[in-house]
């Protein structure tokens, strides 16, 4: 995990607080062999498997773990890392991994990760509810790329300058060359547009051809610098943010002045 020690802790206890059924939270970095979370995964796994009840399993001596959660967030990345740890075998990747969601397309047949005792862990592809009733968790989870997105682009990154405007994150206009904070994302992707030589010929209301910006192109290309933390890495922390607001108020924040003012804003856009 890349979160301190008191995110961490916030993180698991929060999780554990809200969440029924869990016997355990563990926070890990696919990518640090060394990781202690991570190498307990299976330890803390089996002892949960051998502390419940294994209807006819008695005496079957291996086990099964399914690795399951939304999108884009490091499944397959984490089945390599355990084999990687337990069975020493650092070049092969059994679990295709990528920075888009939806490499996992069907359960895989199970990938053996420990000898003695027996394990074995199956990926699964990203799963979602059917429907998100919040907008701003649907915003958000698109923002992250964390689902394929509904919505067209520019309105993606008009919510994601606006997520960086009320986070104080303002690298953007550093990296556009903008005079200043701004919440018109017009503003910002044609100033893409300007230096990625994003231009299209169009055909206006007349009929006539004229050159204008591809907002479609400089919204991705806003998106994607936003996900590589190119103007959201030196950004106030969303979650130093819900640690304040979980230590200064014992009732739970709410989204409705959130979303109000974002639709306040579209609507005098």
């Amino acid at each position: 995990s890349t979160l301190s020690s008191k995110q961490a802790e916030f993180v698991r206890d929060k999780l554990m607080a809200e969440e029924e059924g869990l016997a355990d939270v563990l926070l890990v970095n696919a990518r640090a062999d060394k990781d202690r979370p991570l190498r307990d995964i299976v330890s803390k796994a089996v002892r949960a498997v051998d502390a419940g009840e294994r209807f006819h399993r008695q005496f079957a001596p291996d086990y099964s773990l399914l690795v399951c959660g939304i999108p884009n967030v490091g499944k397959s990345s984490v089945i390599n890392a355990l084999r990687r740890i337990y069975m020493a075998r650092k070049k092969n990747k059994v679990a295709a991994v990528g920075a888009t969601p939806g490499v996992t397309r069907a359960v895989m047949e199970k990938v053996k990760i420990v000898d003695f005792p027996p394990v074995y862990l199956y990926d699964t592809p990203g799963i979602l509810p059917p429907s998100v009733r919040c907008v701003h968790t649907g915003m958000t989870l698109t923002m992250f790329d964390y689902c394929k997105p509904s919505l067209d682009l520019d309105l993606i990154a008009d919510y994601t300058l606006f997520f960086l405007n009320r986070h104080g994150c303002h690298d953007y206009v550093g990296r556009y060359g903008l005079p200043g904070v701004t919440d018109d994302i017009t503003q910002v992707l044609e100033r893409i547009g300007q230096m990625k030589d994003y231009r299209v010929v169009r055909r206006n209301h007349r009929n006539e051809r004229e050159e204008t910006y591809d907002y479609h192109a400089a919204s991705r290309a806003f998106l994607t610098d936003f996900r590589r933390g190119k103007i959201f890495r030196q950004c106030a922390d969303p979650l130093d943010e819900m640690m304040r607001s979980a230590s200064e108020a014992k009732s739970k924040p709410s989204n409705e002045k959130f979303l109000g003012d974002f639709s306040h804003q579209l609507s005098s856009g």
